[in-house]
């Protein structure tokens, strides 16, 4: 099975490196608009976001500590308000999508 993620929002926490950082570049190039979350690696996120964009992705980076409630809420209407609602179902969708 693929999924069809054009026109979807990914928003992947921890996503300027290791496994996050894999899995938003698989969402980009299966067509999600990637949210690239980070706490401090701001210059990893910026790599991320580059990476998606170079194959012809959509990606913008977003600062936020997923631990605290009021950040993620403030990250979530940020998300919103740069091009939609995240959602779908992520890891499956990067196991299953063709790049």
């Amino acid at each position: 099975m693929q999924y069809d993620l054009a026109n979807r929002v990914a928003l992947i926490s921890g996503s300027s490196r290791g496994l996050g950082a894999a899995i938003a570049i698989k969402l980009g190039r299966c067509g999600a608009r990637v949210a690239v979350n980070y706490l401090t690696g701001q210059r990893e996120a910026s790599m991320v976001a580059e990476r998606i964009r170079s194959s012809g992705g959509t990606a913008e980076i977003f600062a936020a500590d997923v631990r605290d409630a009021q950040q993620v809420s403030l990250l979530s209407k940020k998300v919103v308000r740069a091009g939609g609602h995240p959602g779908g179902q992520r890891d499956r969708a990067a196991a299953t999508c063709k790049s």
